[in-house]
C-alpha cells in the first residue's frame, strides 16, 4: 500500500510566518548568502572569503561556527542548512592537504543544490582592503573566450552574475559611491584570473563634460587579487 506523506502545519505565527516566505513570491526580493568556514582553513582563504563577504555584506550572513561539511561526498547537511537559512548561495572556506586554500561556491533552487564549483587560490597578492561603502553593488567585468565558448566556464560566469544580482528596484543611483568597485574575473586554462578594483571617479571632469572620459577615472587595485584553479563541480542536469 502506498504510503502518503502528511505535511505538518505551523501551529504559531512565527512558524506561519516562516511557511510564507518560503512560498513563491510575485516579486522575489534579493537573494541572501551564507559564508561559512569548515573544520580547517588557512589564513589566506579566510582572508579572501572575508572579502567577499565584505564586497557583498547587504545580503549576506558570516557564520562564526565551523562547519564539517564535505558536500561533494554527502550533500544532504549543505541542503538542509540552505534551507534553514533560507539562503539560495553558500560560500564555504576550506583547507587540507589534498585540497588547500579553496572555497566552494554553491547554488541551491528549491531546497537542492542547482550547481557546486571548488576553487582553489593561487597566487594571493597581498593588498589592503580599501573602504567600501555599506551599498556597495561591484560591478562585474569578464575576460577571455572561455567564457563565451566553454561550458563550464559559461555556468561559472552565470554563478557570478546571479550572486552579486540583488533583484531590486533602486529609485536613484550615486554612481560615484554605489558603483565604486569593480570585479573582474579572466578565463585561462584551468583558472580564472581575479582582481578587485576600486573605481575613482574625477567628477569635476566628468560635469565638464570632457571628451577624454577614461582620464576622469582611475581603477586602484584592492584585494581580493589571487588566481582560482578550477578543481571539482557539480552542475545540475
Amino acid at each position: 500500500m502506498e504510503q502518503v506523506e502528511l505535511k505538518r502545519l505551523p501551529k504559531t505565527r512565527k512558524g506561519r510566518k516562516i511557511m510564507k516566505m518560503r512560498e513563491p513570491q510575485i516579486k522575489e526580493g534579493p537573494k541572501s548568502t551564507l559564508f561559512v568556514k569548515g573544520m580547517k582553513t588557512s589564513e589566506p582563504v579566510s582572508r579572501v572569503m572575508s572579502d567577499l563577504y565584505r564586497l557583498k555584506k547587504m545580503n549576506s550572513v558570516q557564520l562564526g561556527k565551523r562547519m564539517d561539511f564535505k558536500p561533494f561526498e554527502a550533500v544532504g547537511p549543505f541542503e538542509a542548512l540552505a534551507a534553514k537559512n533560507h539562503s539560495p548561495f553558500i560560500v564555504m572556506a576550506s583547507n587540507s592537504k589534498k585540497r588547500p586554500d579553496c572555497l566552494l561556491f554553491s547554488r541551491f533552487f528549491d531546497g537542492l543544490v542547482l550547481d557546486m564549483f571548488e576553487l582553489q587560490m593561487a597566487n594571493l597578492v597581498e593588498m589592503t582592503a580599501g573602504d567600501l561603502p555599506v551599498n556597495c553593488r561591484p560591478m562585474l567585468q569578464f575576460n577571455g573566450d572561455l567564457f563565451e565558448y566553454d561550458t563550464n566556464y559559461q555556468r561559472i560566469k552565470n554563478y557570478f552574475f546571479d550572486f552579486f544580482y540583488e533583484n531590486i528596484e533602486i529609485p536613484t543611483l550615486d554612481i560615484s559611491k554605489e558603483f565604486s568597485h569593480l570585479i573582474q574575473f579572466t578565463a585561462q586554462e584551468e583558472k580564472i584570473i581575479l582582481r578587485t578594483y576600486e573605481v575613482k571617479l574625477d567628477t569635476m571632469g566628468i560635469q565638464k563634460k570632457k571628451t577624454d572620459l577614461e582620464s576622469c577615472v582611475t581603477l586602484v587595485p584592492i584585494s581580493p587579487c589571487c588566481d582560482l584553479l578550477v578543481k571539482r563541480q557539480e552542475l545540475a542536469n
